[in-house]
């Protein structure tokens, strides 16, 4: 049953509001939505859209089979990934790992996927299953009545506010952490200060076989310097038919050089290749939760 409006203050009446249209709102509305819940997903964005994040772990089959898009997933031109390679600071390279050695059958192996076109399929998959889909649809605060979300406030893309009243209230807004700053809860990881770029690159080789959708992660040394502990990360994974390369470091002081600075010569290192631009084609999920004040997050 979709969402409706109510008398009071024309508020929009659902049992779950979703925060974010992303794998994690869009995962937990279908999900619910099966269940026979009606999910509101208040999306700010349209889809298609870019997004960083295409590298898939071989712990989200699980998630992927309950939602049903297994079958899309294994027709797709997504390059498959069955293993990650580690490059130590001192240049050697290690054997792949690869998930069939902890694994067995298909959960063994993932997909390196195209996150305008995966996302969108996790969206589509949840309106399917009976969620509701606000787009232009800014989340500003979850509501609270006597410590216990009821709500959102959202503001569309014409600057105008409306209510979702709702019984449960699930922040999937990532990075944007409505939630999380709202009641304050947001809380620094020691060592995972960090900045990072990226950028997509045509006309690199791909390893043969089963290595080539394999995601490279190097390590080194230097920078801003804790001791000799490796501080730098350069990954890199195919998307699409693009090379993605990143670059991953503490933030920037005046002892050390800026990620801008490493990019910049990232990029003279790999200038055999082309770059692709933003977009190649041209982000399981983590919980907290708070039962009694009928709220959670997810992504």
């Amino acid at each position: 049953m979709p969402p409706h409006h109510g008398p009071a203050h024309d508020a929009v009446l659902c049992d779950v509001a979703v925060i974010g249209g992303g794998p994690a709102g869009a995962a937990a509305a279908a999900l619910l939505a099966e269940r026979g819940y009606r999910c509101l997903i208040l999306e700010r964005g349209y889809f298609p859209r870019y997004h960083i994040g295409e590298s898939l772990i071989p712990h989200t089959y699980g998630t992927l089979s309950r939602l049903g898009l297994l079958p899309a997933l294994r027709s797709s031109n997504y390059p498959v990934k069955h293993s990650v390679r580690f490059v130590s600071p001192d240049g050697k390279a290690s054997q792949p790992f690869y998930f069939s050695e902890t694994l067995e059958g298909e959960r063994a192996r993932t997909w390196q996927v195209l996150r305008s076109t995966f996302d969108t399929l996790c969206l589509d998959r949840a309106r399917a299953m009976g969620a509701e889909i606000h787009f232009g649809a800014a989340a500003d605060r979850v509501l609270f009545e006597d410590e216990r979300a009821v709500g959102v406030r959202v503001v569309s893309e014409h600057a105008e506010a409306y209510d979702v009243r709702a019984q449960i209230v699930i922040d999937a807004s990532g990075r944007a952490a409505l939630l999380g700053r709202q009641l304050d809860l947001r809380e620094p990881v020691a060592g995972l200060e960090k900045s990072s770029v990226w950028g997509y690159y045509r006309g690199a080789r791909r390893r043969e076989g089963i290595d080539a959708g394999e995601t490279t992660i190097f390590s080194f040394r230097g920078g801003t310097g804790s001791g000799t502990s490796p501080c730098r990360t350069i990954w890199s994974a195919w998307v699409w038919s693009a090379l993605r390369i990143g670059f991953s470091a503490p933030p920037p002081t005046s002892k050390g050089p800026s990620p801008t600075t490493s990019a910049t010569t990232l990029r003279c290192r790999t200038s055999s290749a082309e770059p692709a631009g933003k977009d190649p084609s041209a982000e399981s999920a983590g919980w907290r939760t708070a039962t009694a004040g009928r709220w959670a997050t997810a992504g």
